[in-house]
């Protein structure tokens, strides 16, 4: 018989806290590999297919670059 005051229940803990242990790391990884999922998830929708025109039009659109930039790019890009 297993009494639970002596030996037998201090082993049932630590198996306890392994599996507690590995619960947590488990729920870790599960979080760790959404949160990537979701990165990728919203990289893959950036600017599909967009030409070298279209992207210096935002650009100079976004006030990245100014009138100067922009004209000696289109320069470049139209060639």
């Amino acid at each position: 018989m297993i009494s639970w005051n002596g030996y037998g229940g201090m082993g049932l803990g630590i198996g306890f806290m392994i599996l507690g242990f590995l619960f947590m790391l488990a729920l870790i990884a599960g979080v760790v590999l959404f949160i990537i999922w979701l990165v990728k998830q919203s990289n893959s929708h950036d600017t599909p297919n967009l030409s070298a025109v279209d992207i210096l039009k935002i650009r100079y659109a976004k006030g990245e670059i100014d009138k100067t930039e922009f004209d000696e790019k289109m320069k470049t890009v139209s060639k």
